[in-house]
């Protein structure tokens, strides 16, 4: 008996080390071989219209560029719905050109990204953070009512915070950049934090929130309530913001 007991107390031991060791690496994490895995960035994307529109009326949410957007566009009539306004006037390669790289430079300068150069920047991915990230993505996911667009807002593509105006309601993209400003406001650098278009496995176009850490790049999705390393999900990446600079977005590498 006293064998058993002895032998009990060692597996419990070895049992509550190996718990230890796994909660300090979030499990979901241990996936990724190895766990610095990155995405890699091929050549520079057109930003969505709809974001260029959100960083417009957002320009916090923005950096740089939403500053120049914001200065850029003209006041709306405040008897039309915003959504109205359309951000086809934009020249996206001059805003975002003027606003991220110096006087004269071209945008195709900025299409070098080095997928470690910021690595030292990004938060690592401790228990603390996954929680923040698990409470963050769980906490929109529940809050928000999925709708359209279209019948959100009448017309086919509009970027909102749903918690402020929205009305608790929104698509991907609005999931996307509601989980990005609760981030944003926790203090996580925006570098971190990528706004990402995909397409599912079964075709239709989805947005993604890419978090990058110094141990990889995870997913958080309003289609489930787990964070999964990029690698982990099977989605077809479209384009993403640069990790080095948020302010441009990227397209996958030719293969």
């Amino acid at each position: 008996m006293r064998l058993f007991f002895s032998t009990f107390i060692r597996v419990a031991l070895t049992f509550s080390a190996a718990m230890s060791f796994l909660f300090v690496i979030p499990a979901a994490a241990q996936t990724v071989a190895p766990l610095s895995i990155s995405m890699a960035a091929g050549t520079v994307a057109e930003p969505p219209l709809g974001y260029l529109a959100f960083c417009g009326r957002h320009s916090d949410q923005c950096g740089r560029a939403g500053a120049y957007l914001a200065a850029a566009m003209s006041p709306a009539d405040d008897t039309v719905h915003p959504a109205s306004t359309s951000p086809q006037k934009f020249d996206w390669q001059g805003v975002f050109a003027s606003a991220a790289a110096p006087k004269g430079a071209r945008l195709a300068s900025l299409s070098s990204v080095a997928s470690t150069s910021a690595a030292a920047s990004f938060p690592a991915m401790t228990t603390e953070f996954w929680r923040e990230l698990e409470i963050t993505n769980r906490t929109v996911n529940a809050g928000v009512r999925s709708v359209s667009d279209l019948a959100h807002y009448g017309v086919a593509d509009f970027w909102e915070l749903p918690f402020q105006g929205g009305a608790n309601a929104g698509d991907c993209e609005d999931y996307v950049l509601q989980k990005r400003q609760m981030l944003l406001a926790r203090g996580v650098p925006m570098a971190a934090l990528s706004i990402a278009l995909v397409k599912t496995s079964w075709g239709e176009e989805h947005a993604v929130l890419l978090v990058r850490s110094a141990q990889g790049d995870y997913v958080l999705d309003n289609l489930t309530p787990w964070i999964k390393p990029w690698t982990a999900v099977s989605y077809n990446w479209i384009k993403w913001q640069s990790g080095d600079n948020p302010e441009v977005w990227v397209r996958p590498p030719v293969r």
